[in-house]
């Protein structure tokens, strides 16, 4: 390394720009999670949408948690980072979340 500030800067504002896409795919996944059924009803149908209705009964935390990550892909400890809770939370989260919906596609 010629320059090793340069090289500490570049990781950086690399790792800062990766967790800033990271949070924006999240906050757009929530806010689409927050949105009525409407565009379903209109028949604009796609596989989120259907996967989004399908978690809307679930707890809020939950809800938020399994939509990101089988929707934006994020690892635990991102989820755990974008929710501010620990990863044995998002864990406990997503393991609630998969049995809830294991019952409600049985029940299908």
């Amino acid at each position: 390394m010629s320059d090793p500030v340069a090289w500490l800067y570049r990781v950086g504002s690399t790792g800062a720009r990766d967790y800033r896409r990271a949070l924006s795919r999240a906050t757009r996944l929530v806010e689409r999670l927050g949105q009525s059924a409407d565009d379903h009803a209109q028949g604009q149908w796609s596989p989120e949408a259907d996967f989004l209705a399908i978690l809307r009964p679930l707890p809020k935390r939950q809800r938020t948690a399994a939509a990101l990550y089988y929707l934006a892909g994020l690892s635990t400890s991102e989820i755990a980072a974008t929710m501010s809770i620990s990863e044995g939370a998002v864990g406990s989260h997503l393991h609630k979340a998969r049995e809830a919906l294991r019952k409600v596609l049985e029940a299908q």
